[in-house]
Order: structure tokens, then C-alpha cells, then sequence
């Protein structure tokens, strides 16, 4: 019998071959500001209504060699007719199902889909779409986030792939590796869509920025960081905030140190320097696999998810920082960007844990050690225990952790994971003055449930990531579809009809058709609660 490593990238390949074939499509070339792009035309799969593709476009120039590391540099221009037929390279990373590498260092590409590609008469509103993945895996392409329902909606849609793990986020602190690469592909992505996406029928000043779990923190580091003015007009961060624990990345320079010495560097004797030489000609493969091993047994304790996230940029030009301070500090500074802004979560993110929440020693060590919990950022060991003491009991009650009350570890992992850092960030901004702010609880439990689809989870409600099946049609999951007048399809409309709804007007509800309710801030002002997407 063939090995799995041997099965899996055939079938990647058979993957890659069926989503990227090209079968009696009319073609169509569109002028941009570095050459021509040769698109397709084709139709969504719900309503038939035609759109245009252009995939695999370079927004920067290859990160390689002497650029590893550091900021993207504008992309090159090119003669003659360049194919955006296929996706481009997705970045590095470690496919979260089978686990072998995926991708090139060449992965800086996006995909354009769009209703029209005139840029006569009315320009239409453009969403931009920032992956999740943690950080460490996952790229813009049709796979997840198929363009389909937003399509139908008379929007432009722009999804793109940015640097990685250590090769999007390592940083020695100074501006040989300032860090957050990762986030300044995003911005470079950004710049753009400004310069060319009215060539695409897409109007340059309606520019909504959306994505999910790291995506979504990224949309909350974009309202804040200085390079990101003026670059897009309303934001919709979907499970994700700056002020999440596993978002902002500590000792930096040491775990550049560290990933250097466990590649096998010598004689670096602890300098940040020796190791940044050393890992910019290190395969990119074996940064990416050891990537991951690195965490100490007090980082796992703490519940350190990954090493190499975005850091707060310090030691470095400040006019070239995208965080020059920590996400709390620069809100409480009120010098971020006041745009129309969305945020909400899903009624059980928790479940994204539901295999390890499972495990008796999970249970047991949750129960025993609930300081893990604190933020790391309360250092005062005997304050850190009294707090653990009242998080046991008030999730548990002081009862041991068992099947019978497992509902409760994933609240408490849907809380101190994504829940409280969404609503601390997005009450402070509101006391300095960040209006509007709307916010959505998602718990439909249907379908389109990605995660709980692939967790087979029973449990109610809906878990991490949920919400994406009704945004997007998953072509991993074509055979799951919303069936026509089903409540599967009522609440796809309902999505795409809030979102897009916002990306034209600033406003999810604009006709008043939806009354929502509010909620207090620390001054008094109000977030309005537009929405509970929910079953029933």
C-alpha cells in the first residue's frame, strides 16, 4: 500500500488541477498601472450571473533572498500580456489537514473578481479579504473562499495570500528585520487595490476591509497602524482583535535566536544579528516545519499559541513601523483610524479546541491550573492565582472538569480566547470617540458550518470559523450547498445582503429594515447590536 506522504500531494494536484482548468471561458484583458492582464469571464453557481476573474496578479515583488524578512517592495512591470488565469503560489505553511508543506517564498499574488470591468458610469464598492489561519497557514484562494454569493451582491471582491509564520512575523528589533512583513504585505496589497482597481470597476474610496480569526485581528491592527491610512473606508473584523492573547508576539529577538540555534546555527553566542544572517539562507521549508516545535513547556502552559505573530515594532524607524505601540496603548491614545467598523464572534469559538478540550489531562489541568488563563500581562503571581480561583469558579463552580460539564472549558476558551479581547478593544474605542461600531453574536447552527463540519461536532451552536459558509462557497466543500428557500439559504442571503450592505452604504441596515439594540460603552456611548445570527 502507498504511503499517505505519497497519496496526499497527488491528490493536492488533482486539487489544484480541478479548481484551476479553463474550459471554453471567454477571455478579457484589462490595462493596469504595470502591464496588461488577460481574465476570464464565467458565472456563479447559485443565480448564473456572469463575473470576471483575474487570479495569481503580483501586488509585490518576490520575497526572496535579500528581501526574506523584510518589507515588500512594489512590484515590477511586465511586457505583453500576462496571464491571471490560475491562483498564484500560496505562501508557506503546513497544510492544517495532512500536515506536509505547502507553497513558494514566491506567494504575494491576488485575485480580482468583479461583475464588471469597465471603469465608465458607476463604480462599484470593493471588499478586500484578509485570511485567517493563525498566522501560520492558509492563503486567499477559491479552496475556502469562493467569490460566488458576494458576487451576486454587485461588489467587487479582492482576496490575496501575505507572508507567514517566521517568514511573515520573525524580527530582531531593529530594521534589518523590523518584523510584521506579514501585515505590511497586507497593507502593500492595500496600495494596490488604490492604484488600480478602477480598472476593474471598482471604486478606489469604498474600500471595505474584511477577514476572519487572524484575518480579523488584522483588520483591527489595519484601524490602528499609521501605514494604513486612508486606504480603505469601512472595516468588518470577524473573530478576531489586536487585543486577543495569541495576537501580539513577545520576545521577539530571542525567538529569532531560538529558530536560528534549532536550525543548527553555530557560534552565534545569542546574537540576534549572526541568527538573522544565518535563517536568510535557511531553506524556507525547514523554518516553517520547526516553526511550530518551539515553544517552551511554560509558553504551552500559558497558552502561547505561536511564536512568530505580529510584535509591536520597537528599535526601528518609526515613520516605516505598522505598530509603533501596543494595540491598547494606540487606542487609548485615540490616534488610530475612525472608520465605520463591524466586529462580532461566533457563539461558540471554543469548539476550534473541541479535540484537545477533550483529552481527561485537558480537563484535569484546566481545572487544577486556571491562572493559565490570565493574561500574560497581570505579572503579580498571587493576584494571577486569586483570579485563576475565581475563573474555576465561575465557570465550573469548583466542580471537577468532566463530560458532563465540557459545555463550560469551551466557554471559558471561547471567552479568554477571542470573546474578551473583542469586547475590551471595542468599548475602549468607542470612549475615545470610534463611531459607529457595529456588533454581531453568531450562533446559526446549519449546513454551511465549515468547522463543525469537519470537527463532527454535535454540540450546538456555532463554532470558530462558522460563519465563513455563509459568505463564501467553499469549493472543499462543493457538495454542500444551500438548498433554494432553505433557512440555509435564508441566512447566506442575510449575511452577504449585511455585509455588502455596509461595503456600499457604511451601514449593514441602511434602509432601517432591522432594529437593533445597544449596548454601553465605558462613556457612555453605545455599540449597536444589528444583528443575533442564530437558528429559530
Amino acid at each position: 500500500m502507498k504511503k499517505l506522504t505519497t497519496i496526499v500531494p497527488v491528490l493536492s494536484f488533482v486539487i489544484v488541477f480541478l479548481y484551476n482548468r479553463h474550459f471554453t471561458y471567454d477571455y478579457v484583458e484589462v490595462q493596469i498601472d504595470k502591464g496588461i492582464l488577460k481574465g476570464f469571464k464565467t458565472t456563479t453557481g447559485r443565480s448564473n450571473a456572469d463575473y470576471y476573474a483575474f487570479k495569481g496578479i503580483p501586488y509585490a515583488k518576490p520575497p526572496v533572498g535579500e528581501r526574506r524578512f523584510k518589507a515588500p517592495q512594489e512590484e515590477a512591470a511586465w511586457a505583453g500580456v500576462r496571464d491571471a488565469l490560475s491562483h498564484g503560489n500560496v505562501c508557506p505553511h503546513l497544510d492544517l489537514a495532512f500536515g506536509f508543506l505547502r507553497g513558494q517564498e514566491d506567494c504575494l499574488y491576488l485575485n480580482v473578481y468583479t461583475p464588471s470591468v469597465s471603469s465608465e458610469g458607476p463604480l462599484l464598492p470593493v471588499m478586500v479579504w484578509i485570511h485567517g489561519g493563525g498566522f501560520v497557514l492558509g492563503s486567499g484562494n477559491e479552496e475556502v473562499y469562493g467569490s460566488n454569493y458576494l458576487l451576486e451582491a454587485e461588489v467587487v471582491l479582492v482576496t490575496l495570500n501575505y507572508r507567514l509564520g517566521a517568514l511573515g512575523f520573525l524580527s530582531i528589533e531593529d530594521d534589518e528585520a523590523p518584523g510584521n512583513a506579514g501585515l505590511k504585505d497586507q497593507v502593500a496589497a492595500l496600495r494596490w487595490v488604490r492604484r488600480n482597481i478602477k480598472h476593474f470597476g471598482g471604486d478606489p474610496e469604498r474600500v471595505t476591509l474584511f477577514g476572519e480569526s487572524a484575518g480579523g485581528a488584522s483588520v483591527h491592527l489595519h484601524l490602528l497602524s499609521p501605514l494604513s491610512a486612508g486606504l480603505f473606508s469601512q472595516a468588518i473584523g470577524q473573530s478576531g482583535s489586536g487585543a486577543n492573547p495569541w495576537v501580539i508576539s513577545h520576545n521577539v529577538s530571542n525567538n529569532t535566536i531560538r529558530l536560528a540555534e534549532c536550525l543548527g546555527a553555530k557560534n552565534i553566542d545569542g546574537d540576534k544579528r549572526l541568527a538573522l544572517q544565518f535563517l536568510k539562507t535557511a531553506p524556507y521549508g525547514d523554518i516553517i516545519k520547526i516553526q511550530s516545535t518551539l515553544r517552551t513547556s511554560e509558553e504551552v502552559r500559558t497558552r502561547v499559541a505561536f511564536l512568530y505573530t505580529p510584535s509591536v515594532e520597537t528599535g526601528v524607524n518609526v515613520d516605516e513601523a505598522f505598530l509603533p505601540d501596543h494595540p491598547m496603548e494606540i487606542i487609548r491614545s485615540g490616534k488610530f483610524n475612525k472608520v465605520p467598523y463591524i466586529t462580532g464572534y461566533t457563539s461558540h469559538e471554543g469548539y476550534l479546541f473541541m479535540k484537545e478540550l477533550t483529552k481527561p489531562e485537558t480537563m484535569n489541568a484546566a481545572y487544577e491550573d486556571t491562572a493559565r488563563y490570565v493574561p500574560r500581562d497581570i505579572k503579580n503571581e498571587e493576584f494571577r492565582n486569586a483570579l485563576g480561583k475565581s475563573i474555576r469558579t465561575f465557570y465550573f463552580e469548583d466542580k471537577p472538569i468532566g463530560t458532563d460539564n465540557i459545555s463550560n472549558l469551551v466557554d471559558l476558551y471561547t471567552d479568554t480566547t477571542f470573546v474578551a479581547g473583542i469586547n475590551i478593544a471595542t468599548k475602549l474605542q468607542l470612549s475615545v470617540g470610534q463611531s459607529p461600531i457595529y456588533f454581531y453574536p453568531f450562533s446559526y447552527d446549519g449546513g454551511l458550518n465549515l468547522l463543525k463540519y469537519f470537527f463532527k461536532i454535535s454540540l450546538p451552536g456555532a463554532a470558530h470559523g462558522d460563519e465563513l459558509g455563509y459568505l463564501f462557497n467553499h469549493q472543499l466543500l462543493f457538495w454542500r450547498k444551500a438548498e433554494p428557500a432553505s433557512e440555509d439559504e435564508d441566512v447566506m442571503l442575510m449575511m452577504v445582503r449585511l455585509w455588502t450592505n455596509f461595503a456600499k452604504y457604511g451601514n449593514p441596515t441602511p434602509k432601517g429594515d432591522w432594529t437593533g439594540s445597544r449596548l454601553e460603552a465605558y462613556n457612555g456611548g453605545q455599540i449597536q447590536l444589528f444583528a443575533h445570527l442564530r437558528k429559530g
